[in-house]
């Protein structure tokens, strides 16, 4: 409410998953969660996660 005092606050509340693409890390995580979700590309997205051997 301070905060709503001193200039406008907006929100949405939403149901889901929320994806931080902005920040390296969070852009990595949610190209590899989409492409394992895509049913073309999965099969090697994971064979190809497999063959990097780190």
């Amino acid at each position: 409410e301070r905060m709503n005092a001193e200039s406008q606050v907006y929100a949405y509340d939403f149901e889901g998953d929320r994806y931080d693409v902005g920040e390296k890390l969070g852009f990595v995580k949610t190209t590899i969660e989409y492409a394992l979700k895509d049913e073309d590309m999965k099969d090697d997205v994971k064979k190809y996660i497999r063959e990097l051997n780190f």
